[in-house]
């Protein structure tokens, strides 16, 4: 007995031991982690390994960072409300901070201008930047075209993402990112935050028009075909697109219906209906992802050494650059109180896996990186591991080769055929309902009293 009683117990150490050992290829280091996300193309590799040999600590972090653009323009709100034919006016004095003092990586964000406009702030925002910049990086510019180019005066705009799901066509996803591509790629708009890939599962949400519904296979099916449509479209060359699959993960799903709530289920729940579609995406090369802005079983995503790094990258394999949404480092100080300042909210977010900080405002989050980087609670490999992975999705991009915009093909914005897709996209996702009995309108004869039904908000 006391024989049997000692083999189990050495078998129960062995299985111990072995369940508390590496995975079979998890990577251990940032070194490995950096081999382990390197391109086949050698030439882009040496590149960015070149400029990281070359870079400033601040000129990395610069690249961490991104500005939303009414913080280098003189008329901040781009004429919103007046003649959208307007001039976009930089700032030199602030852009010039801005760019080469704190050396930004990345801007986002405006209103529906013209093309004519976008181009010329567009290609005056560059030539500033290549003409100054001591390592001649390009900058990113980031626009959420959700639905077609909605940020794009004449722009081609298709139905909301709960109407293209309601088609079960999958052509209108490819539709709608060809359009968005050949309208939109000329005027610089190279990172796109877009598609939305949160999982239809709770009504109450307010941004549940932007989803693809509510099942995994269809958000997974339509997500991939849009996301290599607008990643590998011939039309738009000498330029090319990354896409960014939004929100990771469960940002759909909020207790209480609130945006930015907190969400609570299962392991089960996590893996069964929201990982698949973003698995998908990264499967189908998804070039950035963007974070949930909210906290997933008690913890904020943005500050989830968990989510962004051991689900994201180690069990999904992503590979490329992590984006905040808007102020969500701050937000860790601010909401979440989960940090002390945002000095604290900096260390925590870095720590997570965040590679680019839509701060959108201030150049704070530069400061309070560096001083973490010099008091040595943060290391300069940990740094040079997001710079990488931000080189390589402009490398990747091609805005090295051509890094401004063109002004010979605005004649494809809003053209008969983009509009002939979108109005057609519109008519499949048209949904009807029998009104049984006439049911509707409700009639005060009819219904004396009516039930409303839900969670009790705490």
């Amino acid at each position: 007995m006391r024989k049997f009683t000692l083999a189990l117990a050495v078998i129960a150490c062995l299985l111990l031991l072995f369940n508390c050992q590496p995975k079979q290829g998890a990577v251990k280091s940032l070194a490995d982690r950096r081999a382990f996300e390197k391109s086949s193309d050698a030439s882009v590799e040496s590149k960015i390994d070149e400029f990281i040999s070359k870079m400033t600590l601040e000129e990395k972090i610069g690249q961490m960072t991104q500005i939303n653009n009414s913080a280098i323009v003189t008329n901040a709100d781009w004429g919103a409300g007046a003649d959208l034919k307007i001039e976009i006016k930089i700032d030199t004095a602030k852009l010039g901070k801005i760019l080469r003092k704190y050396y930004v990586g990345s801007f986002l964000n405006g209103i529906a201008v013209s093309p004519e406009t976008w181009y010329n702030f567009y290609k005056d925002l560059q030539e500033y930047n290549m003409k100054t910049s001591r390592l001649k990086i390009p900058i990113i510019y980031g626009v959420d075209h959700m639905h077609g180019p909605n940020y794009l005066e004449g722009g081609t705009i298709f139905p909301q993402g709960i109407n293209t799901a309601a088609t079960y066509n999958n052509q209108f996803p490819a539709d709608m990112a060809h359009v968005t591509a050949i309208e939109t790629a000329d005027l610089g708009h190279q990172w796109l935050f877009a598609p939305v890939l949160d999982l239809a599962r709770t009504p109450l949400w307010g941004r549940f028009y932007e989803t693809l519904g509510e099942s995994p296979y269809v958000v997974s099916t339509m997500g991939t075909i849009f996301i290599k449509t607008v990643q590998n479209d011939p039309d738009i060359v000498p330029h090319k697109i990354g896409a960014t699959t939004k929100h990771f993960i469960a940002y759909s799903d909020p207790k209480y219906g609130w945006d930015r709530g907190p969400a609570d289920m299962s392991e089960q729940a996590l893996y069964e209906f929201h990982v698949p579609a973003f698995k998908a995406a990264i499967d189908a090369g998804v070039k950035t992802v963007m974070l949930n802005s909210g906290d997933l079983n008690g913890e904020p995503v943005h500050s989830s050494y968990r989510i962004v790094t051991e689900l994201l990258r180690d069990e999904l394999k992503f590979k490329g650059v992590v984006v905040t949404d808007w102020e969500d480092i701050i937000r860790l100080y601010r909401n979440h109180k989960v940090a002390t300042d945002e000095k604290d909210a900096t260390l925590k977010a870095i720590n997570a896996g965040v590679d680019v900080a839509m701060t959108p405002y201030t150049t704070d989050f530069c400061d309070h990186l560096k001083n973490l980087v010099k008091e040595g609670k943060i290391s300069e490999e940990r740094i040079d591991l997001s710079v990488s992975r931000i080189l390589r999705l402009k490398l990747e991009l091609g805005l090295f080769e051509n890094p401004y915009p063109r002004n010979d093909r605005f004649n494809r914005v809003g053209s008969a055929e983009n509009k002939a897709k979108a109005l057609e996209a519109a008519r499949e996702s048209i949904v009807l309902m029998k009104n049984e009995n006439a049911t509707l309108p409700l009639a005060a004869e009819k219904a004396k009293n009516i039930l409303v039904c839900g969670q009790w908000l705490t």
